[in-house]
């Protein structure tokens, strides 16, 4: 029981950090392929945070493999914070009940920060 309950705990953890692995591939591209045609005058301005990451999400926004890999990545960070809750409902004794409590903050911290990227996309959809 408990090596089935590590299997899934592995595997939702490596599939949220492949979903990852990709998405931060995916936009390291886009990122360098705005970067690579820019002068000097113009890179002090991309430099800017703010204008770095609408030009680099702008350009990853149209991307299919960008919506499917964020889209992965969303379900799979929720569902790796969810698997190890129900692990610890039924396998632990109710004493350790208690870690429900990182998982808690796992699922709202994944959600939160999720939501805030899905809110920036949406908002340039809009003004697209």
């Amino acid at each position: 029981m408990y090596g089935l309950a590590l299997a899934a705990v592995m595997v939702t953890q490596a599939a949220s950090l492949g979903s990852l692995a990709v998405v931060a591939s995916i936009i390291a591209g886009h990122a360098f392929s705005s970067v690579r045609h820019l002068r000097l005058q113009q890179m002090r301005a991309f430099l800017s945070p703010r204008t770095w990451t609408d030009e680099v999400l702008r350009r990853a926004h149209g991307d299919r493999r960008f919506k499917v890999a964020f889209t992965f990545n969303w379900v799979a960070a929720i569902t790796a914070a969810l698997v190890p809750a129900v692990i610890i409902v039924v396998l632990l004794p109710v004493s350790a009940w208690g870690l429900l409590g990182v998982c808690a903050f796992d699922v709202g911290s994944a959600a939160i920060l999720r939501a805030a990227i899905h809110s920036r996309l949406r908002g340039m959809e809009v003004s697209a």
